[in-house]
């Protein structure tokens, strides 16, 4: 799938201090990087948060795996991608 094919497409953010784009599909996270596409499930997704600063904010994706912490996100974005992942996040664990 591509990006336009993406319900949630954010890029040049940076995912634990790299820069990564990240892509929410109906199934799953897609994170690009300078090493390839790495997949996550939705219903590997144990929690998702978000803390907004006075002009950047962060959200945090956390899998088995541990937390995957977004930055660099404009804080009017924050919000907006916060509530796409976990509407995401439980209609895929809901069926």
């Amino acid at each position: 799938m591509s990006a336009q094919e993406a319900v949630l497409a954010l890029r040049s953010v940076k995912l634990n201090g790299r820069r990564t784009g990240v892509f929410a599909y109906p199934d799953r996270i897609e994170l690009v990087d300078e090493d390839g596409v790495r997949a996550i499930p939705l219903t590997d997704v144990v929690r998702i948060s978000f803390k907004s600063g006075v002009r950047k904010g962060r959200l945090t994706i956390t899998t088995g795996e541990g937390p995957l912490e977004i930055r660099g996100l404009r804080m009017r974005d924050v919000g907006v991608a916060y509530r796409i992942l976990v509407s995401l996040a439980a209609d895929r664990n809901r069926g």
